[in-house]
C-alpha cells in the first residue's frame, strides 16, 4: 500500500512538472510574439540610442560645437523630422551631461550599441557610423578620446570590426586635410536654456548652414518668401535670380569663392539621393530636386563671378 501511494505521488509530481514546463514554454512563445516590435518601434529605439551615442561623441573632447550639432541635426531631419525640436533638445541635454562628467567608462555605452544592432540592418548601421565620424572630424580634428570611443563603437557594431574603423579613420583624415571651407567652432552651450523657437529648421544661430538644406524641405529656395536668409528680410523689392541663388546656398554676396564651393559640396553630400533610398521613392525624388536646386544656384553664382 505504501509503495502504491509513493508511486502515485511520484506520478502526480512528474505530471505537474511536465504540465508546468509546457505552460512556461507556451507563455514564453506568446510573450515573444506579443513583444515583437513594429517598424516604428524599432525606428524609435534606433533613433533614441543613436542620438545618445552621438551626444557622447560630440562631448568626448569636452566641447559642444555648432558644427558638431549641425551634423546631428541633419541626422534628425533624416530619421525623425516630425520631432525635430524635441530631438535637438534631447541631444543638447545629453551632450551637456556628458561634457560635465568628470569620469566615464566607454563600456557603459555598449547597451546602446546593442540596441542599435537589434533594430538596424547593415546599411543603417553603416550610415550611423558615417554620421559619428562626421561629428568627430567636423571641427577639424579628432581627439584621442573621440578615436577610442569611435573604435569601440565600430568594433561592437555587428558586421564591423577594427579594420572597418581603420578604413573610416583614414577616409575622414583625408577629407579633413583637403577641406577648404569654414567651420563654426563656436560653443553653443551659452544658448542652452533659450527658447526652442531658436531651433527653427529655417535657419538659426545653432547652425552654420541652413537646415533647409535637408531634402525634407519640399519648398523651393527659389521663392521670395519662406527663407530665413539675409535676402528674405522684410523688403518690398522682389529678389533677383542671383539673390535667390545665394539664398539657396544660405550665403551672402560677401562669401568667398572657397566658402561657396565648400557650401555646395556640403549641401550636395547631405542631400545625396542615396542617403534617402530606404525612405521610399518620394524622399529620393525630393532629394533629387534639392540637388538640382543647389547645382542651379551654384552654376549661376559661378558664372556671375567668373569662378573656375
Amino acid at each position: 500500500m505504501g509503495t502504491l501511494v509513493f508511486l502515485l505521488i511520484a506520478f502526480v509530481t512528474i505530471a505537474f512538472c511536465y504540465i508546468l514546463a509546457i505552460s512556461l514554454e507556451i507563455k514564453e512563445n506568446q510573450s515573444k510574439k506579443g513583444f515583437k516590435k513594429t517598424k516604428d518601434e524599432k525606428d524609435k529605439i534606433f533613433i533614441d540610442n543613436a542620438l545618445i551615442i552621438m551626444a557622447k561623441v560630440m562631448a568626448a573632447d569636452r566641447t559642444n560645437m555648432v558644427c558638431e550639432l549641425d551634423i546631428i541635426k541633419q541626422f534628425i531631419k533624416r530619421y525623425d523630422d516630425v520631432h525635430f525640436k524635441e530631438r535637438v533638445k534631447f541631444v543638447k541635454v545629453y551632450a551637456l551631461k556628458f561634457k560635465n562628467q568628470t569620469y566615464s567608462i566607454r563600456s557603459e555605452f555598449d547597451p546602446y550599441i546593442n540596441r542599435i544592432n537589434k533594430t538596424s540592418n547593415f546599411t543603417r548601421k553603416k550610415w550611423f557610423l558615417e554620421y559619428l565620424f562626421e561629428i568627430a572630424f567636423s571641427d577639424g580634428s579628432c581627439s584621442s578620446e573621440e578615436k577610442l570611443f569611435l573604435k569601440r563603437i565600430t568594433e561592437n557594431l555587428n558586421g564591423m570590426n577594427s579594420s572597418t574603423y581603420n578604413i573610416y579613420e583614414k577616409k575622414y583624415q583625408k577629407k579633413n586635410q583637403t577641406f577648404t571651407g569654414t567651420r563654426d567652432t563656436e560653443e553653443y552651450s551659452q544658448y542652452e536654456y533659450e527658447s526652442t523657437d531658436n531651433d527653427s529648421t529655417t535657419g538659426n544661430k545653432y547652425s552654420s548652414y541652413s537646415q533647409n538644406g535637408s531634402s525634407y524641405n519640399t519648398g523651393s529656395y527659389y521663392q521670395s518668401t519662406g527663407s530665413n536668409s539675409s535676402y528674405s528680410s522684410n523688403t518690398s523689392k522682389p529678389l533677383t535670380e542671383l539673390q535667390k541663388a545665394y539664398a539657396a546656398l544660405d550665403l551672402t554676396e560677401e562669401a568667398t569663392d572657397k566658402e561657396i564651393k565648400a557650401r555646395r559640396r556640403n549641401l550636395m553630400r547631405l542631400n545625396h539621393p542615396d542617403l534617402f533610398a530606404q525612405q521610399g521613392e518620394k524622399a529620393v525624388e525630393i532629394a533629387n530636386l534639392r540637388c538640382q536646386e543647389i547645382n542651379k544656384a551654384f552654376e549661376l553664382i559661378k558664372a556671375t563671378r567668373g569662378m573656375k
